[in-house]
Parts: structure tokens; C-alpha cells; sequence
């Protein structure tokens, strides 16, 4: 450690360090387990993996168990597989992917429990018990788990073996087609954790499964089948079995993966066995009531599957007034923020979409009956900032707040709408704001904030088909005056049912006022999806303390959500009149293991970029890449409301570029090439059918005028970003300077500066230095912290231990540069450089000098 060392001796210590140096040996994991991986653990220091050839395969502070190295047959490919804790029984098990046998993917620490919605276990522990079942066992189909997420070459040795994989599990796991002689063979693969059956009993929703369990089920009931397979072949043989054995199909399309039929419980039980079948739950006829968002959204998809229904999600409607007496609202009562109002018409509404519990109505009930209902009246808001700070404190801790009213209706950015972008970029917090009800680009000015989700409202005509959907001259629409995309989001806006102010009920209600609190709802459905860590996120004790930040939220929903087909910036349901489509929690969830996220963790400077490298696999329907970031709030008096410009670009693996929101102006796919937009705080690039492999992603700082990230003196943004269909992802950051250089005997502060990128795959990374003093002896030393700490009359911006370059000598400017040796760099780590040269005529008599430091993350 550093107080270890004197400092009068330090300097010998950094520059005497032998460039063979290694760790001691502490301990080795098995030989067969470890297949050349060496565990090396340093007295007070990091736990490093290495190969046999020495590289540094992982670092962590923690004690490392079972590491090996898993080899694939046929190619270079590898899997790196330990577990991480200081006590055995508390280690979790962790994993990085080569695919080219040298460069390895970032750590990701595995899960291995399956989430099946008839049980979530891990099958090493225990599995479920189906000896009493009357369902089949599963014929040839199989549960397959992995050590590590698939991999293209896992489904390329099981097809060889003749099996065919047909659908992801998580965690780790596929839904497999095998012969039982070949599933046998498949269990013994290195790569392969466990094989078990796909039993019927995992095949149907729990409510159909309980009700064929004990006898309830009626004599002939219709149900909807999901077939594994996209189109109508899978479909067509299961009808025809149906047929054979006596039921009888009553709506099969060519498209998508659904058949309807009326089955008796036999024909249920027996269709539950077939190769074809993936899920069988009952039907439910279209009906006028609130449940048609439900369905659409996705709410009830995610409450069939994991149970959620908003339970710790708190969130405030702010409104009229609230009927707290209503049936709906009793499980538990609201929490009143402030005060109520007596007139119940509006508020009473707009509660019981997002927090109706369906007492009196269940075809009423709203997106989150189990969450936290808080309620405030705007009649006597008062100070807004107040109000809003308040909320992210006890009692409430709100996730969200919805807004059905305002103060407004202008095609300007006015006054609201700059209090409303500064409230938000204060308060960590996501606001939804109705659009208004005008026809017209005429909208609540709220709804022109760029950091506030606006929602617009869309004609569903009462029925759960989306087809006969159309804008109509229903909700008001966008651009902003500036340009800007607007709404963010829509819902649907008419005939929705909810509680009146009667104590009854309403399918009456509509306009944005109705289409806001819908997607509210699906914001607090996200939110409890992150608290339970669908997204690989870390969590916390609660909804509150596990959210991520708003930016991210609105990110991940708009990247996931549900557009309408449109072609042309006169369609009905162009972009302004829709904006990037209806939340869908239920898209969210599926493909919770394809998304990549940023949550504002990554900082820029001006004129500064950081490069994503983000893998996408073969046969991905589509790519959708989304830049979201908090700016400061728009001058009024200019018709520019954007403050800060961040770009996004993302580079196909055959170099095609798209940049941020080109071509989605007039339809729901990018267009190769343009250039950055520089009028929108949120920016998409949705690819269809994207090419496997590789795909580059920018973010840019072109322009920042305003600090965005108070957290730190500089001025510098940071922002959320989100990538939905991709496997994995590593990032690369510009180099940033820190720290302060120590003044020369020459009047100069030398500048440590770098060219290149710093990729371990492409090498050539440089590091420079500038302004010191000419033709004097330099070197560069590294470590992997940053460090403040008065050394040899400067700083010392590097934590030890010390790693060193080769000595040179600078030319005649005081300039000189090394090329940094990216052996066993890891893409993901970060290492911190600064320079140390001689300078005979130094002030403090040290006869040394010290450059500022730069701070990197290594990437692919």
C-alpha cells in the first residue's frame, strides 16, 4: 500500500519497478476444472485470472473460487467461469465469452435460475415435481441450460447433434427440439449446465392450469395456442391434430405465432404435449372497459407471467380531486400530498386508471391496483418546486407523477414549459404531461418541455384490434416550435372504463387526460420490473431506491414501445401525431435479456465522444438504439429550445451509418446516412433486420454551452442511453484529463495528452506528453485508480501498485509519446496514466517533474 512506501523514496520505487515483475502465486484452481487458468491473489491487492501465456484474463477485489476455462470443440471460442465472495456460501458465479480464444467480453456475473411462470428454480438445486401430472412430460422438447447466455456456437454443436433450438429462457436456458438419444449427448456437452424435460405442466397459464388440475374447467371452452414457430406451418399440423382428435379451430392466420380452437380438458391436457405448442391460455372476447389498455399494454402479459401489479410503486396524480370513498381506492387509501378537492369528476378518473383496484368492476381495474396511490390537488399546488422535491422524500417516494390538466394551450415554448424542464432537471423524477385535446399543433405548453414525457392521444374506436386505431383529429399533435419531436408517447383516447365521481362507474372518459395515466401506469410497471432486476440492473431495497434515473426510464420506454405502421409526414398516425408509439411493457419484458443500458454513468466534456460496441445476433428482428438526456431548460425568448446538443450515430458491422432520428420523421425504420440532428434531447436509430455482428454506437458531445452534470466542477453531460436487441455490449470513452501537473523549471505545465482510442483489438493507443522539459529522460506509469497525493513537489494522480513504460528521451519541444501494450488489457477496465520526466533546474529541488493524468476505459 502507498503509506507503506516513504516518499522520499517513491520515486526509486515507480522507476525501479522490474517490467517482469508478477505477483506471488497464492493459489491455483483445479486442474481439471482450470484447464490454464491461474488464480493469483496479492497480499492487500486484487485477485487476478490469468492464461498460461500470462494474460490478464479478470481482476477483482474479491476472493475467486472454481475458475476454468471452458473450451469449445471446433473454434477458438472459450468461457471463463468463477465465483466471487469472500464466503463459499455466498459466492455468485461469474462468466466472460471469447469467441476468438484472446478477447474476452466484460464480467457479467450469471443467474442460473430459471423463470418459468409455472416455477423459477435452479435446476442444480431443485426442480419441480410432476410424478402426480396428468400432463405429457414433454415429448421432444427439452429445457437446455447453459453456464453462460447462448451462444451461436452452443446452437450450431446442438444442431449438428440434430436438435433445434427454438425459444430463449432465462436465466442461461433454451427451449430445445432434441430425440432423446441426442438429448442425452446434449447433457454432456462442457458448455451445457442441465437438460430436463419442457414438461406440459410449464405450457399453460396458471389459471387454466389450476382449473384442469381440479376439474373446473368447462366442457368446451375456447382457447388461444402459441406455436414455436413464426408463420403457418407449426399452426396448420396443430390445427390438424386438433381436428383428429375432436376439437375444433376457429381462427388461424397465416401470420404471427396464435391459433384459436374449442377444446374439452382432455383435448387441453393432450394439446399441452405437442412438439408445436409453446403456451395455451384461455380466450376472452373484446369488451368496453379499461382492460383493453391492460391487454394492449401489456399489464396483463406481465402480471400472468411474474405477478406484478405495481406492487412499492408509488406515484403521484395530480389533478382535480379525488372520491377517496370510491370501492377502488379502499386497498389501501390514497395518500393525500398536500389537499383534496371536492370536485371528484376528473381526478377520480385518472386515479382509477393508474391505481383502480377493480373492487366494484374488475373489467375497471387500472395498470398498478397494488401500488402506491398518492393524490394532490393542483388547485392548491402552490410552490411547484416544493411540491415536486417533496416527492422524493418520506412518505412518498414517488417514482412518476402523471398530468392531466394544465395551464396553457399555445404552440410556444412559454414560461410552463421552462418551469417544467427546470423541474426536472432538478428532481430526478419522471413526469407525464397530456398533450391536450385541440385536434392542432395548439398544446398544453408543458408538453413542449424536453425533459417531460408528452403524451398524445390516439382513436382505438372501442376495440381491442389495432387496425381501425387512427388519430383523427383526436389529441393536439406536434412538432414543437422548434422542431422537436412531439408527443413522446401516446394512448389511446376514447371510451376508456374507470370509477366515476358517483361511487360508480365510466367508459365515457377520454382525450389525453385518459391516454396520460395509461402510459404512467406502464412507467410504474418498468419501474418494478428494474426493483426486481429484469435487466441485469442492480437494485436496491426498494422500487424508490433501486430506480434508475428518469432519463434512463423514458429511454428504455420509448425504445420499447409500440408504433403504429406509418408512411409520410401527412400519414394519420405520422410521427407528431403518435410519437415513438404506445408503452408496452409486455415488449419490455421479453426482450428484458437483448437490451443494453447506460444510466447516466458515462460523462462527456464538449466536443468529447465514447463509442459502444454492441453485438447483435443473427436472425434479431430489429435494432433499436435511444440517446436520452436531461438539458437545461430552453431560453423562452428564442425559438431554439434545445440547450446542449448530444448526437447519436450508429455504424452497421458493413459500415453503414445512421444517425440519431434520420428518416423517423416519416417512418418507423431509419434511413442510412444524413447527419446529426441537433434539435432533439432524444434521438432513435431503429434498424430492421440489422445485419449480425458488431455494431458501432457514438455518442457525441458537438455542443455544450451549459454545465448538465452538477455533480462535478467541469462543464460536462451525461445521458442514458439504451439498445434493445443485442446480446452484449462494451463501451469506449475519449481519454479524460484530470488532475493538476506540476509547473516546470521552464515556466510551462506539461500537458499528458493521447492518439487513438484505446482498443485492445486495434493496438496502437498513444500516450503524449507535451511541454516539459526538452531532451530529458520520460517514462509513462499506470495504475487502476485515481490518486491525489502531494509527491516530489506535484501530485501524484495515479494509485500504486505501478505499472511503467520504456524510458525515452524527448525531443527538442519537450515532447515525446509511447505506445501502449495492450497485452492482457481487458475491454471494460479502466487504467489511469501520467508522465514523470527529470528536470535538473526544478523549483522544489526534487529534479523531477509530473504531468496531469488521463483517465481511460479499455474497450474492444
Amino acid at each position: 500500500m502507498l503509506r507503506a512506501i516513504p516518499l522520499a523514496l517513491l520515486g526509486s520505487a515507480l522507476f525501479a519497478l522490474p517490467s517482469s515483475a508478477a505477483d506471488p502465486l497464492q493459489e491455483r484452481a483445479p486442474e481439471a476444472a482450470a484447464s490454464a487458468v491461474h488464480v493469483l491473489r496479492q497480499e492487500g491487492g486484487p485477485t487476478e485470472l490469468r492464461a498460461a501465456d500470462g494474460r490478464l484474463l479478470h481482476r477483482t477485489a474479491a476472493r475467486v473460487r472454481d475458475a476454468r476455462m471452458i473450451r469449445l470443440a471446433g473454434g477458438a471460442a472459450r468461457l471463463l467461469l468463477w465465483e466471487e465472495g469472500e464466503e463459499a456460501r455466498s459466492a455468485r458465479p461469474h462468466y466472460r465469452i471469447s469467441l476468438d480464444g484472446r478477447a474476452f467480453s466484460r464480467d457479467r456475473e450469471a443467474s442460473y435460475e430459471l423463470r418459468l411462470v409455472r416455477a423459477a428454480f435452479d435446476p442444480l438445486r431443485s426442480v419441480p415435481d410432476f410424478e402426480s401430472s396428468e400432463l405429457p412430460p414433454g415429448g421432444s422438447l427439452w429445457l437446455v441450460q447453459y453456464w453462460t447466455p447462448p451462444l451461436e456456437v452452443f446452437e450450431a454443436e446442438i444442431e449438428a447433434l440434430g436438435g433445434r433450438a427454438w425459444r430463449f429462457v432465462a436465466d442461461c436456458g433454451q427451449i430445445v427440439e432434441l430425440p432423446r438419444a441426442a438429448a442425452e449427448r446434449v447433457a454432456g456437452l462442457p458448455f451445457v449446465r442441465w437438460v430436463g424435460r419442457f414438461h406440459g405442466e410449464y405450457r399453460l397459464e396458471p389459471s387454466l392450469r389450476q382449473g384442469l388440475s381440479r376439474g373446473e374447467l368447462p366442457l368446451e371452452g375456447r382457447y388461444v395456442i402459441q406455436v414455436m414457430e413464426r408463420g403457418p406451418g407449426q399452426k396448420r399440423a396443430v390445427a390438424r391434430r386438433i381436428q383428429e382428435m375432436g376439437g375444433r379451430v376457429v381462427e388461424l392466420h397465416p401470420d404471427g405465432f396464435l391459433l384459436q380452437a374449442v377444446l374439452d380438458p382432455t383435448q387441453v391436457a393432450r394439446a399441452a404435449g405437442f412438439d408445436e405448442v409453446l403456451w395455451i391460455q384461455r380466450w376472452s372476447a373484446p369488451r368496453t372497459y379499461m382492460n383493453k389498455v391492460r391487454v394492449d399494454g401489456g399489464a396483463d402479459y406481465l402480471e400472468g407471467v411474474t405477478g406484478y401489479t405495481g406492487q412499492g410503486v408509488a406515484g403521484e396524480v395530480l389533478d382535480l380531486g379525488l372520491l377517496t370513498s370510491h370501492q377502488d381506492f379502499q386497498s389501501p387509501p390514497p395518500i393525500i400530498h398536500g389537499s383534496n378537492n371536492s370536485n371528484h369528476y376528473h381526478g377520480t378518473q385518472v386515479s382509477g386508471i393508474v391505481f383502480g383496484d377493480g373492487t366494484g368492476n374488475g373489467s375497471a381495474r387500472g395498470l398498478l391496483p397494488d401500488g402506491k396511490h398518492i393524490f394532490s390537488s393542483f388547485t392548491s399546488l402552490g410552490n411547484r418546486y416544493t411540491h415536486t422535491a417533496e416527492l422524493l422524500q418520506p412518505p412518498y417516494e414517488a417514482v412518476f407523477q402523471t398530468n392531466s390538466w394544465g395551464y396553457n394551450v399555445s404552440i410556444l415554448y412559454d414560461s410552463f414549459s421552462f418551469q417544467m424542464d427546470d423541474l426536472l432537471f432538478r428532481n430526478d423524477l419522471v413526469i407525464l404531461q397530456a398533450q391536450a385535446n385541440e385536434g392542432s399543433q395548439n398544446s398544453d405548453t408543458q408538453a413542449w418541455a424536453k425533459n417531460v414525457v408528452s403524451v398524445g392521444g390516439i382513436r382505438h374506436h372501442d376495440t381491442q384490434t389495432l387496425s381501425d386505431d387512427s388519430w383523427s383529429g383526436a389529441g393536439s399533435i406536434g412538432p414543437a416550435m422548434d422542431g422537436r419531436i412531439k408527443p413522446n408517447l401516446s394512448y389511446w383516447y376514447d371510451s376508456i372504463l374507470c370509477p366515476s365521481e358517483s361511487g360508480g362507474y365510466t367508459y365515457t372518459f377520454g382525450g389525453t387526460s385518459a391516454a396520460t395515466p395509461e402510459t404512467a401506469g406502464h412507467f410504474g410497471l418498468f419501474f418494478q420490473m428494474w426493483h426486481n432486476g429484469a435487466f441485469g440492473n442492480p437494485t436496491g431495497s426498494t422500487v424508490f431506491d433501486s430506480r434508475p434515473r428518469s432519463s434512463t426510464a423514458r429511454a428504455m420506454m420509448y425504445n420499447l414501445a409500440d408504433p403504429y405502421p406509418f408512411s409520410g409526414a401527412s400519414h394519420d398516425l405520422t410521427r407528431t401525431h403518435q410519437g415513438w408509439g404506445r408503452a408496452d411493457v409486455q415488449r419490455l419484458y421479453d426482450r428484458r435479456d437483448r437490451i443494453y443500458w447506460v444510466d447516466e454513468t458515462h460523462l462527456l466534456q464538449n466536443l468529447q465522444s465514447r463509442v459502444y460496441h454492441l453485438e447483435v445476433p443473427a436472425g434479431e428482428p430489429d435494432l433499436r438504439v435511444t440517446l436520452v438526456y436531461m438539458d437545461p431548460p430552453g431560453t423562452t425568448s428564442s425559438t431554439q429550445h434545445r440547450i446542449n446538443d448530444l448526437s447519436l450515430r450508429v455504424t452497421s458491422p458493413s459500415s453503414t451509418q445512421y444517425w440519431g432520428n434520420h428518416g423517423l420523421r416519416d417512418g418507423n425504420a431509419s434511413t442510412p446516412g444524413g447527419g446529426s440532428d441537433s434539435i432533439d434531447t432524444v434521438e432513435n436509430v431503429f434498424v430492421d433486420s440489422p445485419e449480425a455482428g458488431t455494431w458501432v454506437v457514438e455518442v457525441m458531445a458537438d455542443e455544450l454551452v451549459q454545465d448538465a452534470h452538477l455533480e462535478t466542477p467541469q462543464l460536462d453531460a451525461d445521458y442514458a442511453l439504451v439498445a434493445s436487441g443485442v446480446t452484449s455490449g462494451t463501451s469506449c470513452g475519449a481519454p479524460a484529463v484530470y488532475c493538476t501537473a506540476k509547473l516546470n523549471s521552464l515556466f510551462l505545465i506539461p500537458r499528458i495528452g493521447s492518439i487513438g482510442l484505446p482498443s485492445v483489438g486495434t493496438g496502437g493507443f498513444r500516450v503524449t506528453v507535451s511541454d516539459a522539459v526538452p531532451q530529458k529522460p520520460a517514462i509513462y506509469f499506470s495504475g487502476d485508480a485515481e490518486n491525489n497525493l502531494p509527491f516530489q513537489g506535484g501530485t501524484l494522480c495515479v494509485l500504486p501498485p505501478i505499472r511503467r513504460g520504456t524510458p525515452q528521451q524527448l525531443d527538442p519541444t519537450g515532447y515525446g509519446e509511447w505506445i501502449v501494450d495492450v497485452t492482457g488489457k481487458i475491454p471494460g477496465d479502466d487504467e489511469f496514466f501520467q508522465v514523470w520526466y527529470r528536470d535538473p533546474q526544478d523549483f522544489t529541488g526534487y529534479g523531477t517533474g509530473l504531468s496531469d493524468a488521463l483517465a481511460l476505459t479499455w474497450c474492444p
